[in-house]
């Protein structure tokens, strides 16, 4: 019967530690990478316990071999973090493999933390730390088996002892360099990007269904704290993508002129912050129109809030808007008025027979038409409509009438035009979920959105959502309370249970703040924290002096606490022999460092045969103390002998 191996077994400590350090990377993995890994890991605990022959060299190159070969397979290349990960994460047990001294265990270990730290390259939240956190206290574990120092370090106690003590110690040196290292702008390495992976979100085209997709998603898009009173939640329309092209199916956003559109007066405007998560692309999902641009980011002619560079990272911005539904007034350009105005030639007959009836009131009257034709047709609300007819607007308008926003924003839009009104496509989001408990405003995927603008002569550009003639709920309460509870993904309904809501928000706002006061500790809040410190601090100069200060006070704390400790207690009869020796290296009989009490004393007896007896008994005694059982008699017999030992120099 094969038994595990006990507690106090290195390898069981290593094994351990490691799977710790691979447990991050299964769920990001394919099923057979993470089914390896702990099937080594188990290959080498019974391989352990029962003592069998180490695995051969030449199968163990073989499985390396085969599992690289794997990789490559799966991910057709070995860079980027996925298939660099995947890598180290199957290589990694092998060196169980071929354990023979301390050093490969402490490579062993290197690795594992390498492995361990390399999840950061896909999550930095406050989960992925504090796993870390527990995964580098099993590294230091298994570490302390390694040590030839402390040979009591193997027993599981002495383990956590030494292990708890350590990170403990470390902590204060750690707040230390949060605080004080000198943060760098931008990320200090490049990875190429991997295939098949993408963040979630809107684009810049828009085909039927695609938004009724993204809603089904509770993923946080960005959260918002306003400084001023907060808009009604029906004024929360966050502009992203403006799509103007439609081939029947598709709403696509064109090449834009490059035109730098108006901003909004400042008078009533709105300021608030936006901590925004990684998107696709570079849209900033500002409120109706801005007042100021944020740095790095510029304002498209259709009024779409664009960052300079990607955002691939958490981002926070101030933003200063107006909450009007028109736009700065400025005449229709000649590029605008063909796009606004254009549709796909012989498409959807019906809808223009219908429009056409509306052909030349004024715009106001056209509007309210179409609306009324939605709120009386019979129209619902749905997130499962059925598939349409080619002729998608014609089948929508006069046939299934179910749809979900972008159904309504892509038939108003079409009437708009089939009747002379230049009109346009804005996606986004609407709305959002506010958190009492930390003052801000949660923008989910589920609150993704698409509405119209329609150009008027008088007013310009003016959002028009035509969705509010079907579900007015939509934009007052959410998505939640403008479709059927049936239809809603299991993570929507259950945002209204009281308690569970009252979790999920307790939980986002520890987040909110991890990301804000750790993730978000950059180079602007770091000289904020230190300018309040003391204005001294503010500069590079002051940070590393400040730095090397502490660290000089740091290092002299740790090293009073070693000089500190208490000294072990000398053994009396070591010392009453190192007493004798000394006394015979006055007399020119000095004992060399690699001679045993044995052979010094026959060597001095050889030169001094005049103390040949004294010699001896105080040799004997000394070894039946030092390595036998301890005898009060002799040693007493022993400080004695030592004492009355006075040897003098021959003529």
């Amino acid at each position: 019967m094969i038994r595990l191996p006990p507690l106090t077994h290195q390898r069981y400590w290593l094994s351990l530690a490691l799977l710790a350090c691979a447990l991050p990377h299964f769920a990001r993995m394919p099923a057979w990478i993470g089914l390896f890994v702990v099937l080594l890991l188990l290959w080498n605990t019974l391989q352990t316990a029962a003592r069998l022959p180490a695995m051969p060299r030449w199968l163990m190159w073989g499985v390396a071999l085969g599992a690289a070969a794997g990789v490559v397979a799966e991910f057709h290349t070995i860079t980027g973090r996925l298939a660099g990960a995947a890598l180290l994460l199957v290589l990694t047990p092998l060196k169980l493999f071929e354990l023979k001294t301390a050093r490969d265990e402490i490579v062993l270990l290197l690795s594992s933390t390498f492995l361990l730290l390399s999840q950061f390259l896909f999550s930095e939240s406050m989960a992925s730390a504090a796993w870390a956190v527990f995964a580098f206290w099993l590294l230091l574990l298994a570490f302390s088996g390694c040590q030839d120092f402390d040979t009591q370090a193997r027993h599981p106690r002495q383990r956590l002892r030494w292990a708890s003590r350590l990170m403990l110690q470390a902590l204060p040196l750690m707040l230390l360099l949060f605080v004080l290292f000198p943060r760098i702008p931008g990320p200090i390495w490049s990875l190429p990007p991997d295939r098949n992976t993408a963040v979630s979100g809107l684009s810049d085209s828009m085909t039927i269904g695609n938004i009724a997709r993204l809603v089904q998603s509770d993923e946080p898009v960005f959260r918002i704290q306003f400084r001023d009173p907060t808009p009604a939640l029906e004024q929360m329309y966050w502009r992203g993508p403006v799509l103007w092209d439609f081939d029947g199916r598709n709403w696509t956003a064109p090449t834009l002129p490059d035109i730098r559109p108006p901003l909004a007066s400042a008078a009533g405007a709105i300021r608030y912050t936006m901590t925004l998560e990684p998107q696709p692309g570079r849209w900033l999902f500002g409120l109706g129109s801005p007042v100021q641009l944020p740095p790095d980011t510029r304002l498209s002619s259709d009024y779409q809030l664009l960052s300079s560079k990607p955002l691939k990272q958490r981002s926070r911005l101030e933003l200063v808007s107006q909450l009007n539904a028109t736009l700065p007034f400025a005449p229709l350009s000649e590029w605008e008025q063909r796009h606004a105005l254009a549709l796909p030639p012989h498409s959807n007959p019906r809808a223009r027979q219908l429009a056409a009836s509306w052909h030349g009131a004024p715009t106001r009257v056209i509007v309210a038409r179409a609306l009324q034709f939605f709120a009386t047709q019979g129209f619902t609300y749905t997130l499962t409509p059925p598939r349409l007819a080619p002729d998608t607007v014609d089948d929508f308008l006069f046939h299934s009438k179910q749809g979900f926003c972008e159904h309504y924003a892509s038939a108003f839009v079409f009437l708009m035009r089939a009747a002379g009104v230049p009109a346009r496509i804005v996606t986004g989001y609407q709305g959002g979920e506010y958190n009492p408990l930390g003052g801000y405003w949660i923008i989910r995927q589920s609150d993704a959105h698409a509405w119209a603008e329609i150009y008027d002569a008088d007013k310009g550009w003016t959002r028009i959502d035509p969705t509010s003639a079907v579900a007015a709920a939509r934009l007052t309460e959410g998505l939640s309370r403008a479709v059927p509870a049936a239809e809603l993904p299991a993570a929507l309904s259950e945002l209204d249970n009281s308690w569970l809501k009252r979790t999920r928000l307790t939980w986002d706002l520890i987040n909110m703040r991890w990301n804000q006061w750790i993730l978000g500790y950059d180079q602007n809040r770091q000289s904020d924290l230190l300018k309040r410190l003391s204005p001294a601090l503010a500069s590079w100069q002051g940070m590393i002096a400040a730095l090397a200060v502490a660290l000089t006070l740091a290092t002299l704390v740790l090293a009073r606490q070693i000089l500190a400790q208490p000294r072990p207690a000398a053994d009396p009869a070591q010392q009453l022999y190192l007493t004798f020796c000394r006394r015979l290296a006055a007399v020119d009989v000095a004992r060399q460092p690699d001679e045993g009490p044995a052979d010094f004393a026959a060597r001095a007896a050889r030169l001094r045969p005049d103390l040949a007896t004294d010699i001896a008994a105080i040799t004997q005694r000394y070894i039946a103390l030092r390595y036998g059982a301890a005898d009060d008699k002799q040693l007493t017999d022993l400080r004695h002998r030592t004492r009355a030992f006075r040897p003098r120099r021959l003529n």
